[in-house]
């Protein structure tokens, strides 16, 4: 499904991504580790398009989409949460998960100010209905997010990922923030998208949560890939145990 070769970043002179390749097949979810500062972030920055590579390609679905523009790779279901909360706080819970579905909506600015396709805007809101049914959030629907907890809030970020139609969703530090009930939520939410059909690539610090939910683990120190691999071999990769789990 994601195919990275040989990609390369540099920021001033410092070499944040070194000849990084890696694939993410179609299903399983995997995950990206390592210490502060490995780059992990500026990956997932190079593969939506806020940054551009300086030399490798980026492959989706067989399509080479190096350097393309965040809407387009947005648009060929690409989408993804990020470690700080993008969270529209003057909105209620359902609203923020209807504006997820700009990209495949057919309204423009003006339409959605004065409801001029009233038929649509319905669908929209049934669906968002249905994706808060699904991770059991439907009791927050008509919440203000400014009421609600962190944890709450997290969800509902990755709600509104999914109202895109993705079929690839990026998640910088999901469980950042979260206490263990949260954190154990979070990860049968994360299995309930994998069962919709979506492939799942995340960043986290919470090996208890990786090691529990991941199929193939990346793991980058100084923008390099040190290993790669099922969590059991990671877990006993002496390169990875010196450079991030520790002794």
């Amino acid at each position: 499904m994601l195919k990275i070769e040989k990609i390369n970043k540099k920021f001033g002179g410092l070499h944040a991504i070194k000849n990084l390749s890696f694939t993410i097949e179609k299903g399983p979810i995997s995950a990206i580790i390592g210490p502060n500062g490995a780059g992990k972030t500026t990956v997932f920055n190079l593969l939506t398009g806020v940054f551009k590579v300086d030399s490798g390609k980026i492959f989706f679905e067989d399509r080479d989409i190096t350097n393309f523009q965040s809407y387009q790779i947005a648009r060929l279901g690409i989408t993804r949460t990020f470690q700080n909360l993008q969270i529209f706080t003057n909105m209620t819970v359902l609203e923020n998960i209807m504006t997820g579905f700009y990209l495949k909506s057919k309204q423009n600015l003006f339409h959605s100010m004065f409801r001029l396709n009233l038929k649509e805007e319905k669908f929209i809101r049934e669906k968002s209905l249905e994706l808060l049914d699904i991770l059991n959030l439907t009791q927050y629907a008509n919440s203000d997010t400014k009421i609600l907890p962190f944890g709450i809030l997290r969800q509902v970020e990755i709600v509104r990922a999914l109202a895109s139609s993705p079929k690839l969703i990026l998640m910088d530090e999901p469980a950042a923030g979260l206490n263990t009930f949260e954190t154990d939520i979070l990860a049968e939410n994360i299995k309930k998208i994998k069962d919709l059909g979506v492939t799942i690539l995340l960043i986290e610090h919470d090996m208890n949560l990786v090691m529990k939910i991941c199929e193939k683990i990346i793991v980058l120190n100084f923008g390099e890939k040190i290993a790669e691999g099922k969590a059991e071999e990671i877990q006993k990769d002496e390169r990875v145990i010196k450079a991030y789990l520790g002794e």
